[in-house]
């Protein structure tokens, strides 16, 4: 019942949103612009169908971007025994990089480093952020850039089309102050307006909230659940996987390549199980790490 529940939550979250983005391009570009506009000015109808295409982009792939599964190293056969399977899961954990023991009883196995099971999708995401409500589904290694980039691009959008319109607003109420009946195509473009002022201020709010996470290379679960350690504990020393600079953290997400940051493309690194870390009391740097080297050739024989 509770999977019936879920796909239709699911179903309606991309019906909605195929319709939202349906709506704004047809509003905006048919009824705003005008065939007269567009041949006046291109390039504001160009701006506006790259940023909607772009924005289309982002959304597919932050939703239909599978997570991988957890590989099958970290499973262990379901044990009714518990002290047999509590032997067995520290002699498998002793064999694998984490840090502790984190193990799921719902899919049998020992979750990787900043692994967390969903209780919505019913399994272990691999880097869970979190589950997001307005899409349906999990943010994780495999899709959180696209998320970051369906927040962003619709921001812009957001400004740009408030910016675009403001002559238009204007004449807008020079018209009402003069006592002219506004058209149904002016309510239309007036509502389209205040929602281009909502998203950019509502969709930014959720936006920097995700920038200060991702720069201190932390989840959206991490904070979470730093938010319950002392504060004092937190100055002395803990370890985390902040690579010590902004720009680290970024690309831990991004990639290093700066053409690439602003596309829907996947340029995130690593395989979402293995993380470059650095362990810290206070300022001091007590130790550091990262995921294992792959073996040449000739180490291997």
């Amino acid at each position: 019942m509770a999977a019936f529940w879920h796909s239709i939550k699911w179903w309606t979250s991309v019906l909605g949103w195929l319709g939202a983005l349906a709506s704004w391009f047809q509003i905006v570009v048919v009824l705003g612009f005008g065939r007269e506009e567009i041949l006046q000015y291109k390039w504001k109808f160009a701006v506006f169908v790259f940023l909607w295409i772009i924005i289309t982009c982002s959304y597919f792939n932050a939703m239909f971007t599978v997570p991988q599964p957890v590989p099958k190293k970290y499973h262990i056969e379901e044990l009714f025994d518990e002290d047999e399977k509590n032997v067995r899961i520290r002699k498998k954990a002793s064999t694998l990089n984490v840090f502790t023991v984190n193990y799921c009883e719902t899919c049998h196995c020992i979750k990787p480093l900043r692994t967390h099971h969903c209780k919505m999708c019913r399994r272990c995401v691999l880097r869970m952020d979190h589950h997001c409500p307005l899409l349906q589904v999990c943010i994780h290694h495999h899709n959180h850039k696209f998320f970051l980039l369906f927040l962003f691009w619709p921001c812009t959008l957001g400004i740009y089309v408030t910016i675009i319109t403001i002559p238009f607003v204007c004449r807008t109420v020079q018209n009402i102050w003069n006592g002219a009946a506004l058209s149904s195509e002016h309510h239309l473009l007036n509502s389209a307006i205040m929602n281009a002022v909502v998203i950019a201020i509502s969709v930014g709010s959720l936006l920097r909230t995700q920038i200060q996470s991702l720069i201190l290379n932390r989840t959206t679960i991490e904070d979470s659940q730093l938010s319950f350690i002392d504060e004092d504990e937190l100055s002395n020393g803990f370890s985390l996987f902040d690579l010590e600079t902004k720009l680290k953290n970024f690309c831990s997400i991004f990639g290093s390549s700066p053409t690439t940051w602003l596309l829907p493309i996947f340029t995130t690194p690593g395989d979402g199980i293995n993380y470059p870390y650095i362990v810290r009391y206070g300022k001091e740097l007590v130790g550091q790490g990262g995921p294992p080297r792959k073996k040449r050739f000739f180490e291997i024989c």
